[in-house]
């Protein structure tokens, strides 16, 4: 839940990217339309994300930190490759699954402090490790990252974070299954976060397919910067707001995961955001996304017997943004 946690946003985002802000390339039936990503064996894809957060919160308790930095930024930027391993029908024959790999290249990890606090240098650190690796994942009938592996080399905080990402946001934008028209609004099924420290918390998301519009992927310069290409593509542009909210008022708000560790805990966790996607009328692919997004937290963690009680409050808010790449070569 620190500042550092959220870049796998950044760096798994991308499953969003490829199924959950779309359910194919455009096929319309009577002008609606439905976008599944159009993935051919063989074929490389990459994106350019930057993500940047600033987190203000505190720490209280006997474990608390007098040093401790209140006021903490965090700026990634990655390169990401996919390549499309294989494609194969779903179990009714329709919808195809594919096997997909990800691999994060040119990450560049900094952070600043209102204290001189070695750890963030540290956890930066550890997310360049993720420099070079590589990430396997199934994309289901659903358009929901399944069989996941790559896992296993990277820290259990980050490997928590990855996974709780992809929940998140491999909810997106999914279309209704018969398709939808320019104007039309829907809702996803609610889904509860891989790891949270609080009960009964569901990302809840609202979609609306605003308009088609003229789009074109970016190519990146040498000096770092993004540039349009000159081809323009149509594209369906989609708006995505979304929210994390906790379920009725549980009397325990301690999640199994936390039990068995023997803590207890309760307090607010709260979140709301949006997105807006550019996706290709004709591949399905994403082009580009923006994303912003809010939180706040005031949770205590305690012990069994209440005789250690730690009290974590934060505000973070985060910016991010996906851009396809035109003209990069496979690796």
């Amino acid at each position: 839940m620190n500042a550092m946690a959220r870049p796998a946003l950044l760096l798994t985002v991308l499953l969003a990217a490829v199924s959950a802000e779309g359910q194919t390339a455009a096929s319309r039936t009577a002008q609606r339309v439905r976008l599944v990503p159009q993935f051919v064996p063989g074929q490389n894809l990459a994106y350019q994300m930057e993500w940047r957060a600033a987190s203000e919160g505190t720490v209280a308790g006997p474990l608390a930190d007098p040093q401790a930095p209140k006021k903490t930024e965090v700026v990634l930027s990655a390169l990401v490759r996919i390549q499309v391993l294989s494609t194969t029908p779903d179990a009714a024959g329709k919808a195809p699954r594919p096997r997909l790999r990800m691999r994060y290249e040119n990450i560049s990890a900094t952070t600043r402090a209102d204290v001189y606090d070695p750890r963030l240098a540290d956890a930066a650190a550890e997310w360049r490790k993720l420099e070079g690796q590589w990430l396997e994942f199934t994309l289901s009938g659903e358009g929901r990252p399944t069989e996941i592996t790559g896992l296993e080399g990277i820290a259990a905080e980050q490997r928590a974070v990855i996974q709780d990402s992809l929940a998140q946001f491999s909810l997106g934008a999914r279309m209704p299954e018969k398709g939808v028209l320019p104007g039309e609004t829907w809702r996803a099924e609610p889904v509860r976060p891989v790891s949270a420290p609080l009960a009964n918390l569901v990302w809840q998301t609202e979609s609306t397919y605003l308009r088609d519009e003229a789009c074109r992927p970016v190519a990146l310069t040498p000096v770092g910067k993004l540039e349009p290409r000159a081809t323009e593509e149509a594209c369906a542009v989609i708006l995505t707001r979304f929210a994390l909210t906790q379920r009725g008022k549980p009397r325990d708000q301690t999640p199994p995961e936390y039990r068995t560790r023997g803590l207890r805990t309760s307090g607010t966790l709260q979140g709301t955001g949006e997105s807006l996607s550019y996706i290709s009328l004709s591949t399905g692919l994403l082009v580009s996304l923006t994303m912003s997004a809010n939180e706040e937290m005031d949770v205590t963690v305690a012990s069994e017997d209440r005789s250690l009680t730690v009290r974590y409050t934060a505000r973070t808010h985060t910016q991010s943004q996906i851009s396809l790449l035109a003209d990069r070569p496979a690796p």
